[in-house]
């Protein structure tokens, strides 16, 4: 079976390895997979010709054969699409598209869908094993954490006061 190009690589994590560090590693983990979910799209998903919309799949998979023949499906349109150019005689031509998106936009979406098929099991188990962890932790290990994401928390906003009004200005007219 073919391993995601993007799949976290295996962490080590052993019995004697204590919670809070166990708690990080999968944290690191689930955010490294989580990247994917971020990834924009490039086309508007909409391939056509029967098949699924690979942005929109209200939360079901799209088979893998059904994401290898759309690829193959669009690399064969633009092979085509050049090659009747070139039996024309053109020189100039416009650009190929499917709805939108040339072949290495919708290769990359195709990819992408994959991706994120692929990895959302992984990623819920991550969260999944994160939350039992987590009962594992001690009060002081709670307070730890908890004081750490506080820190981290107040560094990433501003907490300037607010910004007072200016004295009253003389206008000159």
């Amino acid at each position: 079976m073919n391993t995601p190009n993007n799949a976290v690589p295996a962490l080590v994590v052993t019995a004697d390895t204590s919670t809070a560090d166990v708690l990080k590693i999968l944290a690191t983990a689930a955010e490294n997979m989580k990247r994917i979910q971020e990834t924009p799209w490039k086309t508007n998903g909409n391939y056509g010709d029967g098949f699924p919309n690979i942005k929109d799949t209200n939360g079901s998979k799209i088979p893998v054969d059904t994401l290898i023949r759309m690829n193959a499906a669009a690399h064969l349109r633009e092979t085509h699409y050049h090659e009747a150019a070139a039996r024309m005689g053109l020189s100039k031509y416009p650009a190929f598209q499917i709805n939108g998106g040339n072949y290495e936009a919708w290769a990359h979406d195709i990819k992408l869908r994959y991706e994120l098929d692929s990895q959302e099991e992984t990623y819920n188990k991550l969260k999944e094993y994160s939350e039992k962890m987590k009962t594992f932790l001690s009060a002081a290990e709670q307070k730890q954490q908890l004081t750490a994401d506080i820190a981290e928390f107040l560094g990433s906003v501003s907490l300037s006061p607010a910004i007072e009004e200016p004295a009253s200005a003389t206008v000159i007219s």
